[in-house]
């Protein structure tokens, strides 16, 4: 006979209460914290690339302003919050790359804030995405400087990639070589008897130089 239905209401009741007390690995993981932020992590979709998309900049320029922004984690997290198909790590980098810790000249001294907040200031080539009321007085001119100035680090950027690659395959064929050279030597015995030869030259020379002052003090004392 099977067992009854109460023994099959409390084997079920007493699986749940055990899952409830031992079985964490069945409960939901409470999202974490990003670090810096009260606000619950956003989306970071592990390692799944992603970029912000064009039609979205102009939004998180206006989220950053012509003034710019001390709560650069609250930007970016409100941001993915608001875009949840965005990454955390990708609107980060946006964020850098269109932000600089330099004030703009066209854009007045902030107050200063308690703390040791960082200020970031929206680039100025990207003042046009801006809403026109929210766009600093002669914001052409500021742009056009900058993006001469961005074109000269980008410049300097590749020049630094393409240098620091070349001294990284320079080390690795220098490195290549010698352990080929020193593989060689390990198994050219010639190498190892020309080298013992031209230690015993070395030694014999040495003994005949030492010995020729004794032969002439011996001819010049049975001259005497």
């Amino acid at each position: 006979e099977g067992p009854s239905k109460k023994s099959i209401v409390s084997f079920s009741f007493k699986g749940k209460n055990s899952a409830g007390k031992d079985g964490d690995s069945l409960k939901k993981k409470i999202p974490r914290l990003f670090m810096g932020s009260s606000i619950v992590r956003a989306n970071s979709l592990g390692n799944k690339r992603m970029s912000v998309p064009d039609e979205l900049l102009p939004e998180l320029c206006k989220n950053i302003g012509a003034s710019g922004t001390r709560e650069r984690m609250k930007t970016i997290n409100d941001f993915v919050m608001a875009h949840p198909n965005t990454s955390i790590r990708q609107v980060t980098m946006k964020f850098s790359e269109i932000t600089t810790k330099d004030l703009p000249k066209c854009i007045p001294q902030p107050d200063k804030a308690k703390g040791r907040a960082m200020h970031f200031f929206l680039r100025p080539r990207f003042y046009q995405l801006l809403p026109e009321d929210s766009r600093p007085d002669n914001w052409e001119k500021y742009a056009k400087e900058d993006e001469l100035l961005y074109e000269d680090e980008r410049t300097k950027k590749e020049i630094e990639k393409t240098t620091k690659e070349k001294q990284i395959k320079d080390m690795m064929e220098d490195t290549v070589s010698k352990s080929l050279l020193s593989e060689s030597e390990s198994l050219d015995p010639s190498l190892d008897t020309s080298n013992a030869t031209a230690a015993a030259n070395t030694e014999r020379e040495s003994i005949d130089s030492s010995a020729e002052p004794t032969k002439k003090k011996r001819k010049l004392k049975s001259r005497k």
